[in-house]
């Protein structure tokens, strides 16, 4: 009887519409480790059995002398490979053969730029910013560029071995007919590289949604077969898996693993949208929402948003490096949204500008500054004040007074911190007192405050160094 020969499997059921679904379930049933390899594929018919077989080869869960065996054996219980017979087999390879290298043997390469300095090819890069913020605009006049070959916002000149390459959509937020082509044609885009992908079927024969890391396999496919040089995934949550939790690190990374290896395969640069959390004030890094690890896989953070001095109706706009880990971050750049008609539709574009100083945290605070102090906070600071302005009260008096009054805990903490209350232990085992510095001359009207001061970090009242970096005894 012929060998089996490792299939690469399908990436869904949805993914082959004649396709067996008993085959897949069987298939998932192996991957999920709910039922063993044998009692898996026994059911089945024998040309079944050996096209599943045929996929678990490929993934290295069977090897060639077990599927050859299960692809025949009829038996009452077929010996499935245990973990033990699997790492035999794998300790019997050379070590070049499961992944591992000599850097030695390994050629440095310059990183290659879609955009000079900030989207780089063959890795990840996040677009982050709040809800019209213009993210969407200004990957669509990128995207634009890239389709005819022109020049990025920031360059003089097309760099050397640059070609028009395709563009592929991957959206659940834009319609295409009435947000991606109106805004693509604005910017000068040529449609025939433009392609999209909005909702396949789902094995119920269901509108859904492209979903990572179930559908990576043909993003990767449309990526080499359209010769894409940029892949737009907007936005990111919204084609998680739905059992994938995006404040969960482990599962973010399943999600965006498969991208880079996209990105990495491919040589096109993938962008992830992403929109901020609600706290963001002042951190780009943390600005996005869910798990830190979304921006710890990707290797550029672009953010996108209103400089803080302007008001919700201005259209003036900065793009600003948020991480980069590649090169130098380059200066953010300025642009505005300005209206523009499509064949009797009404759309946006955008309209370049020069350097901004508005940094990639500038854009991620309130405009018009900090968020201001809530009533609730301003009253717990005037109570502080009161209370502790020319001398010292024990802390545990001050937390059953401010209970008494129905000030909530994280209050207190921010009130405190913005009142710049200190905090001292009397002696080794003393009580922690609270006290408000004493004005001198030095500090009146400098607006300087003194290094040590409250934090919310949950304690009865210590004294942390520099905001918090260090524990004084």
């Amino acid at each position: 009887m012929k060998s089996i020969e490792a299939q690469k499997p399908p990436a869904s059921a949805a993914a082959l519409p004649e396709f067996d679904r008993a085959l897949f379930r069987s298939l998932v049933a192996v991957r999920t480790g709910k039922q063993a390899i044998g009692d898996a594929v026994r059911p089945l018919d024998p040309d079944g059995r050996r096209r599943v077989l045929a996929w678990l080869l490929y993934e290295d869960a069977v090897t060639q002398s077990e599927a050859d065996r299960l692809a025949t054996d009829a038996g009452a219980s077929p010996r499935t490979m245990t973990r033990k017979d699997r790492k035999a087999e794998r300790d019997g390879r050379p070590l070049l053969e499961l992944g591992f290298a000599c850097i030695a043997g390994v050629e440095a390469e310059p990183v290659d730029w879609l955009w000079t300095d900030w989207i780089p090819r063959g890795m990840l890069t996040l677009c982050d910013g709040r809800p019209d913020a213009g993210k969407t605009t200004l990957l669509c006049d990128l995207a634009a560029r890239v389709t005819c070959g022109r020049t990025m916002p920031t360059e003089d000149f097309i760099p050397a071995g640059r070609e028009p390459g395709s563009v592929i959509f991957v959206t659940s937020e834009n319609a295409f007919a009435q947000v991606l082509r109106p805004r693509l044609e604005a910017a000068g885009a040529d449609l025939s590289r433009c392609y999209g992908w909005a909702a396949t079927l789902d094995e119920e024969g269901q509108p859904d949604c492209p979903r990572l890391p179930r559908d990576a396999d043909l993003i990767g496919r449309a990526t080499t077969e359209y010769g894409a040089a940029l892949v737009i995934v907007d936005p990111l949550f919204s084609h998680m898996d739905g059992g994938l939790n995006p404040n969960r690190e482990t599962d973010v990374r399943r999600a965006l693993v498969p991208l880079a290896r996209i990105a990495e395969e491919t040589g096109a640069a993938v962008v992830a949208v992403r929109h901020f959390n609600k706290s963001a004030n002042g951190d780009a890094i943390n600005a996005g929402g869910g798990s830190i690890g979304i921006v710890g896989t990707a290797r550029v953070q672009l953010v996108v948003g209103k400089p803080p001095e302007t008001s919700d109706e201005d259209p003036a706009r900065v793009v600003a490096v948020g991480k980069m880990n590649i090169a130098s971050k380059p200066p953010s750049r300025a642009f505005s949204i300005v209206g523009a008609e499509v064949a009797g539709v009404a759309s946006s574009r955008i309209d370049w500008g020069g350097v901004s100083t508005s940094t990639a945290s500038d854009l991620t605070r309130a405009r018009g500054g900090d968020t201001p102090a809530t009533p609730a906070r301003s009253e717990v600071e005037d109570w502080l004040r009161d209370e502790l302005t020319g001398r010292e009260r024990p802390a545990l008096e001050m937390w059953k007074e401010a209970k008494a009054k129905g000030f909530a805990r994280n209050t207190v903490y921010r009130a405190a911190e913005a009142a710049g209350v200190k905090k001292r232990q009397d002696g080794f085992h003393g009580p922690w007192l609270w006290s408000l510095p004493a004005p001198t001359d030095d500090a009146e009207g400098d607006g300087s405050l003194d290094p040590y001061s409250v934090v919310n970090r949950g304690d009865g009242g210590h004294l942390w160094e520099n905001g918090g970096s260090k524990r004084l005894p």
